[in-house]
Parts: C-alpha cells; structure tokens; sequence
C-alpha cells in the first residue's frame, strides 16, 4: 500500500507542478517559448513506471485548462499538447531502461515528442480552417524551451536522483 501511495502522490505533486509552474512562466510573458509545462512531466517521467508517467502527462494538461483555461481547449491545442506529453512521458519511460544518460534520453524523447505534435498539428490544422505552413512555425517556437530543458533537467535530475521522496520500495504491495 505504501508503493502505491508514494506512486500516486509522486504523480499528483508532478501534475501539480504542471499547472503551477507555466502560470509563471506565462506571467513573465515567456509560457509558450520555454514549454513549462513539459518540465514537470518530463521530470516525472524518470521517477514514475509507465501508467503512472502516461497519467501525468494527459491529465497535466487537461487539469491545467480546467483550473487555468492554458492550454486552451479550441484550436486543438489542448489536444495537441496532449499527444505531445503522452508522447514525451512514455518515451522517457522506455528509454530510461538503458544505460543512456538522463540528457540522451530526453533529447530523443523529447525529438519523438515534437514529431508527435508536428503530425498531430498536420492533421488537425485544416480541420479548424487554418493553413498547414503552420505546423513548422510551431515546432520550431518551442526550441528555446528545449535547450534550456537539455540543460537544465539533467541537473535537476542529478540533484534529485537520491532523494527519498523519489525512491519507491515495494515495502508492501497490498
């Protein structure tokens, strides 16, 4: 019982963490650019097993529309971002299984995420009326936020790897 309540709460704190952390970020006027809210997820992709990362990262944003209204639900962006985390999430939690480093896993997770949005953005663009030209441009608003995530994430990761809030022990399973 206790894996599984540090397991649930270790999610919610990431989740919680998603919808506070770009409200600051979109305070300074930077929300967009430096992609807050892929901080949390990310991060809690590395410290989660698979079900629980995927949760943060669907329900991260749509949580954050419900009690923030960002992202916003129409045009799809909510929808998007939704892939894009899912997409974020599961491939940290793939790859974290290998002996890459906490930067190579989430470059890679991070380029299979943007590929994730650049198709999703593909396809749902002509469906709200709006030009295809687009997809590109909102791939590439993104990039500052990635390189600053490359950076810092694995120092974060670093200082938090032993942590004993993100050490989970399967003292009892029932």
């Amino acid at each position: 019982m206790q894996y599984l309540t540090r397991k649930i709460t270790t999610s919610a704190m990431f989740i919680a963490l998603g919808v506070l952390v770009p409200l600051v970020f979109h305070g300074l006027g930077m929300g967009s650019i430096l992609l807050p809210m892929f901080w949390p997820v990310a991060m809690g992709a590395f410290f989660l097993p698979f079900g629980y990362a995927l949760a943060v990262g669907l329900l991260t944003p749509v949580l954050s529309t419900l009690f923030t209204g960002m992202p916003p639900i129409s045009p799809p962006i909510l929808h998007v971002i939704m892939i894009e985390l899912a997409a974020l999430s599961v491939t940290i939690v793939i790859l974290k299984k290998t002996k890459l480093g906490v930067f190579w896993i989430l470059l890679f997770a991070l380029l299979v995420s943007r590929t994730f949005q650049m198709i999703a953005i593909y396809f749902l663009l002509p469906l709200f009326g709006l030009p295809q030209f687009l997809t590109f441009a909102a791939v590439l608003k993104g990039g500052p936020g990635i390189v600053i995530m490359l950076i810092m994430i694995p120092f974060f990761m670093h200082r938090l790897k032993d942590a004993e809030i993100f050490t989970f022990h399967p003292l009892s399973r029932s």
